[in-house]
């Protein structure tokens, strides 16, 4: 079974309101392209990885590569105009038809971890045609909120809500899937952008998966934290200190690092502390 990695990150971020590309802004002394790309390199059952750039890919690849410096220059792909998460599919095809699975996720979620990678790929072994992974969010505002059907699934962008009922729904799209090949390449043509963004969606994928009886997985995660985008600078300072607690606590707890001021201790996720470390 020969599964790639494929990380979307060619969308501008408008709501940063900044002129480098939304990845490139950081969290913990690296860029958030750093986070998704660490956790699929963590001895994962991936054949590859492949990143979609697009704004000021320049910048992006110059931030990539500079982290990991192995990181081959032709597993960028470049999508020329930003016409959504299908779109950046759809461009990439020429690069995936080796492989059975492709997981996609996107750029901008800086606590994706190993473990949960590792749950989501192992409904590969189920041999479905679609997996997608949700979370349950206290206010999923922003979200596209999944509803289930006779046939099986349908995901609703936030904004092409029209009836109140279905906003509040907290079950959401966490922006992570896994496709069997051989059936995006007999449906990926048939996405439309006849939305309100005029964008060609991958969540789209789902409903027609659905009404076309392929085998289709919802793969749910507890912890909705490790699956959070983010969208602005204020959502970007929340997963920071989410992210400079967590690593906190695990060498506080399995490494055995003592902290003191832990509030003001910021430590970077390839940091290595040996054990009975003391920092002030």
């Amino acid at each position: 079974m020969k599964v790639a990695g494929l990380i979307l990150a060619a969308g501008k971020g408008t709501r940063f309101k900044s002129n480098i590309p939304k990845p490139c802004h950081e969290i913990l002394f690296k860029p958030m392209i750093f986070y998704p790309l660490y956790a699929l390199s963590k001895n994962l059952p991936l054949e590859n990885i492949f990143i979609v750039t697009g704004y000021k890919a320049e910048i992006l690849k110059k931030k990539v590569l500079e982290n990991f410096k192995n990181f081959p220059e032709k597993n960028f792909i470049y999508q020329e105009n930003q016409l959504g998460t299908g779109h950046a599919l759809k461009v990439s095809l020429s690069k995936l038809h080796n492989y059975n699975y492709i997981l996609v996720l996107n750029g901008d979620m800086p606590l994706i971890d190993e473990n949960t990678i590792r749950k989501i790929l192992t409904y590969t072994q189920k041999k479905i045609d679609l997996g997608f992974v949700t979370v349950k969010l206290p206010n999923p505002k922003g979200y596209g909120r999944v509803l289930k059907t006779e046939k099986g699934f349908e995901i609703i962008e936030e904004k092409d809500i029209k009836d109140e009922s279905i906003r509040k729904i907290n079950l959401v799209n966490a922006g992570i899937y896994l496709i069997k090949l051989e059936s995006l390449l007999k449906e990926i043509f048939n996405l439309s952008n006849k939305n309100v963004q005029k964008e060609y969606y991958i969540t789209d994928l789902i409903s027609i998966f659905s009404n076309k009886g392929y085998k289709i997985e919802e793969i749910f995660i507890e912890d909705p934290n490790i699956l959070k985008g983010v969208n602005n600078r204020k959502e970007l300072e929340e997963a920071q200190e989410l992210l400079r607690e967590k690593i906190n606590r695990y060498y506080q707890l399995e490494v055995g690092v003592t902290i003191y001021n832990e509030k003001e201790v910021y430590i970077s996720i390839d940091s290595q502390i040996g054990q009975d470390s003391i920092i002030y």
